[in-house]
């Protein structure tokens, strides 16, 4: 296919110049947020754009871009200005780039290489997404605009040159100028989802269709999204424009505007603009009724449309016949009256919204920065976010700043709190004003360490690891770090009697730690140990044994030490009368008990004799010595006391008589004392 743009160079006539200059897209926008409104107009010759002042109509800056600038999109922060260099002058040597533009500095920041003779564009509503129409591709560009990357090519129609995006930001509209038709691309899925025919009135009279020579152009969306307005150059019959229902994708409206070129929508969604080129005006058209309602003089050869924000200013570039110089009229939308003019660099088509936002006011307040640092300690490592806000309609937040312990500031939001400490945390934001606000600060407190804790008795126990009386158990505890929270429980006094015996005690810290102790090997015996004295006959004759045993016992800690002594031997050995024995015993616990017991022992005539018997020697002695014992006793029984006492008087002569010689003298002693207690 022949591009028209090519016969143009080769000077030929006037019906190929008109075109040429259907084909030429400029589109305008807005970006420098820093001033008042400001206008962006592409010079197709001059490979620049005049940056345009709109509070005094004068241009106050000049910006070198690719070849041949046709289209110019402003993010709808006024901080990017997108252009697209579609080399239709220059192919194939040309560049097939968009220039984006820092608005703060009017400089080219990036180039971004899209398809071939890129014209159309339009940034999305959210500043997300940028569309390129590229001519001589049949294809649509999608480029992130965070990263100035294609990140799509979605095929459209022939020769795709306006583009337009939905309020909304679902939907774009492509003009394809080849193809008499109008592209519909969803951007959920950058595809197209409708193919719109937009023919001229002799599309559908019979005979008549070969002159159907529509070429669609200019795109706007209404600003409720519900009406696209498409202007159409009609090469010999005129120039068409057509109003499509975006709910269903169908002309519902379609008449000779009087132009074909650039069209822009009044704020308000009440009038739409739209320029002939061929001539001194721009008509304007009620949106109510779809009727021409105006045609004011707005400068020879109108061309690219747009309305300021406010909506009392229509402004249109003039590209002249000589082609050599271009102006721009600004007229007063209430009375369609000149208000300026000025000249601007060569060729400068436009078509599209080339008036950019209206500037924010000054951003004077510093950005606000919180923290989500829990205000108890932790037991375990966290992290503390910082979140910056900017006041309403700010600048925006651009950095956070943070000292942790009043070490090096460091740049970020997450702060991860991994070693104990009460730790002391500064921080800041900066907005993208340059506003710092003061310092802030907060702790983070991390202990991970679990408390001490110690258990106390009272008494302590004695050398045998017992008591004999209640013990009183109590917890000591501490923390180095968060403080101790509980400690317990309350002193706990042990009263039963029992082995092995425990209580136990938790501490719990500031943070939730914890830790138990337990204090064992309570012993408690309070009993006295028992001592009993067995095998007592209670009355023993001298002639008997003594055989008593005693015995010590303790039923729980068990005897530690006791007297006990056994009492054995003869009677004889042992006092004449009671007898008193006692011993005591300690147990284990450090209680003592005592027993005792007592017999008698008693001399009797009979008693005596068995002794005589067993210390005697001699039998005729020892008889002798019993009949006397005898005597004794009969006496006694008759009451005689006299011959009683005669008889044992001469028991104890005989005795003394035999002393070491029928018995030992010491036996002889001994009998002599009993028989005389008897």
């Amino acid at each position: 296919m022949k591009r028209p743009e090519r016969v143009i160079l080769r000077g030929e006539t006037r019906l190929f110049l008109s075109i040429l200059l259907a084909i030429v897209l400029p589109v305008f926008a807005a970006a420098n947020a820093s001033a008042a409104p400001f206008a962006y107009v592409p010079h197709f010759w001059g490979d620049t754009v005049s940056v345009i002042d709109t509070s005094t109509n004068t241009v106050v800056e000049t910006v070198s871009v690719g070849s041949n600038p046709y289209g110019v999109a402003v993010h709808p922060a006024g901080t990017r200005v997108y252009v697209t260099n579609s080399a239709l002058d220059r192919s194939p040597n040309g560049n097939h780039t968009v220039s984006v533009i820092d608005t703060s500095t009017n400089t080219v920041v990036e180039t971004v290489s899209v398809g071939s003779n890129p014209v159309g564009v339009a940034v999305n509503p959210a500043g997300t997404r940028l569309y390129v129409g590229n001519y001589g591709s049949t294809t649509v560009s999608v480029i992130d605009t965070s990263t100035n990357t294609v990140v799509a090519t979605v095929s459209v129609g022939s020769n795709p040159i306006g583009v337009a995006v939905n309020p909304a930001g679902t939907r774009v509209y492509v003009a394809n100028y080849g193809s008499k038709t109008v592209s519909v691309i969803d951007t959920s899925t950058n595809t197209v989802v409708a193919t719109v025919n937009v023919g001229s009135k002799w599309a559908n009279v019979p005979g008549w269709e070969s002159w159907d020579r529509s070429s669609p152009f200019g795109v706007a969306v209404h600003p409720a999204g519900t009406r696209l307005y498409v202007t159409s150059k009609e090469n010999d019959n005129g120039n068409w424009f057509s109003v499509i229902d975006t709910n269903t994708n169908q002309v519902v409206a379609a008449f000779d505007a009087g132009g074909g070129y650039g069209v822009a929508v009044h704020p308000a969604g009440t009038w739409v603009y739209v320029t002939t080129q061929g001539s001194a005006t721009v008509s304007v058209i009620d949106t109510n009724t779809n009727q021409v309602v105006a045609t004011p003089h707005a400068g020879l050869g109108t061309f690219g449309v747009a309305v300021n924000p406010a909506g009392t200013r229509l402004y249109v570039t003039n590209v002249t016949n000589d082609y050599n110089t271009g102006k721009v009229h600004v007229l007063d939308t209430s009375t369609y009256v000149t208000v300026a003019a000025f000249n601007v660099g060569l060729r400068p088509y436009s078509l599209g919204n080339f008036v950019g936002p209206d500037p924010t006011p000054a951003d004077t307040t510093p950005p606000t920065t919180t923290n989500n640092a829990p205000s108890t300690w932790q037991k375990a490592d966290f992290t503390v976010t910082l979140t910056c806000a900017d006041n309403e309609g700010g600048s925006g937040c651009k950095e956070t700043k943070y000292r942790v312990d009043g070490g090096a500031w460091q740049t970020g939001t997450s702060i991860l709190i991994s070693t104990e400490d009460n730790h002391f945390i500064d921080y800041y934001s900066v907005d993208n004003a340059g506003n710092q606000e003061s310092a802030n600060s907060t702790h983070a407190k991390l202990d991970k360490t679990p408390p001490s804790i110690m258990a106390l008795r009272t008494p302590g126990p004695n050398a045998n690891g017992w008591n004999n009386s209640d013990v009183t158990v109590s917890f000591a505890c501490s923390d180095g770090l968060s403080g101790i929270d509980s400690c317990g429980p309350t002193p706990q006094v042990v009263s039963f009697e029992g082995a092995g015996q425990s209580r136990t005690g938790t501490a719990v810290d500031m943070a939730g730690n914890s830790a138990s102790t337990t204090m064992s090997g309570i012993n408690i015996d309070r009993t006295l140990p028992m001592v009993t004295y067995s095998g007592n006959a209670g009355t023993y004759t001298v002639d008997q044994s003594v055989a008593i045993t005693c015995a010590a016992a303790d039923a729980l800690s068990g005897v530690a030490s006791d007297t006990c002594a056994n009492i054995n031997g003869p009677a004889y050995t042992f006092t004449l009368g009671t007898n008193s024995f006692s011993a005591s015993a300690t147990d284990l616990a450090g209680n003592t008990g005592n027993g005792s017991t007592s017999f008698t022992v008693q001399v009797t005539a009979a008693g005596l004799g068995n002794l005589v018997m067993q210390f005697v020697t001699k039998a005729g002695v020892a008889n002798s010595m019993i009949s006397k014992l005898n005597a004794a006793a009969a006496a006694e029984a008759r009451g005689n006391a006299q011959a009683k006492a005669g008889a044992i008087g001469a028991f104890i002569n005989e005795l003394q008589a035999q002393a070491g010689k029928a018995l030992t003298a010491a036996q002889a002693a001994m009998l002599i004392a009993l028989a005389q207690a008897l």
